[in-house]
């Protein structure tokens, strides 16, 4: 059984006997000026070295054409712009039709029995105000009495909030702890 020493020596041995084989098989890599000292002799075709076998380390060879990334490895990723689209000679696809879903303005805590009903009321009736569109309100409706919490836009959002809120529950009974960006 050979040693690890004389496996990498016969390793070693075997690179530099391929590499001399190949340097005599082609001349001109011998000459580094063979060009500039003989101009009318046309040059030789540059190979591509043999692939390694997978599992090898060895990258696989990017397309000739394909743009790099700094990986170094071809870019993979669509065009993006409609000029490269169209140079390319592609046609771009057509965008599904999203439809738009208007998003609730106020929701209500789990609650049961009158509360429930309560705080479906006073969402319901939040829901419908325009005034306070791009508000996220939360209902908790707890014995009778209300705590609206959330976020709105104005300090006239907040109060409006609460003035429905009270509509529906009664004076006295609503808790409005609504946080706005004037604050």
């Amino acid at each position: 059984m050979k040693s690890r020493t004389s496996l990498r020596i016969t390793a070693l041995l075997a690179a530099a006997t391929a590499s001399m084989a190949m340097a005599q098989a082609n001349p001109a890599s011998q000459q580094p000026n063979a060009q500039s000292q003989q101009p009318n002799r046309q040059s030789q075709p540059i190979t591509q070295p043999p692939a390694q076998p997978a599992g090898q380390g060895a990258a696989p060879a990017p397309a000739p054409n394909a743009a790099m990334t700094n990986a170094g490895s071809a870019d993979s990723r669509p065009d993006v712009t409609s000029q490269a689209v169209s140079e390319s000679g592609r046609k771009q696809a057509q965008s599904p039709a999203m439809p738009f879903v208007q998003e609730p303005i106020a929701t209500a805590t789990k609650a049961q029995g009158t509360d429930a009903q309560l705080g479906d009321a006073i969402v319901k009736a939040l829901d419908a105000d325009p005034s306070l569109k791009d508000s996220k309100i939360t209902v908790q409706p707890d014995d009778g009495k209300v705590t609206l919490t959330g976020a709105t836009l104005t300090r006239a959002q907040k109060q409006r909030a609460g003035e429905i809120a009270m509509a529906q529950a009664g004076p006295g009974k609503v808790v409005n702890v609504i946080l706005d960006d004037e604050s």
